[in-house]
């Protein structure tokens, strides 16, 4: 599951869409996946991962993987 694996919303539903998943599926699957681990959750575990990196770069990374910037920059703040 792209979720476990620290990826954000807007990559796992782009992943789904690409492989030609209806629409509906896409939004429940997206959705299920907030359900069972939430983005901000994941963005902390990814930051854990990734501590050695500076704001910058940790920022683009989680860009990279699908999370909202505000979401980024809101547990960052939170966190730091």
């Amino acid at each position: 599951m792209l979720a476990s694996r620290g990826y954000g919303n807007y990559y796992i539903q782009y992943t789904l869409e690409r492989i030609g998943l209806p629409e509906d599926l896409v939004e429940m699957a997206t959705k299920k996946a907030t359900e069972i681990l939430g983005e901000e959750d994941r963005i902390k575990a990814v930051m854990r991962k990734k501590i050695n990196l500076d704001k910058e770069r940790l920022i683009r990374h989680l860009s990279y993987r699908g999370f909202n910037m505000e979401t980024i920059l809101r547990v960052m703040k939170e966190e730091i």
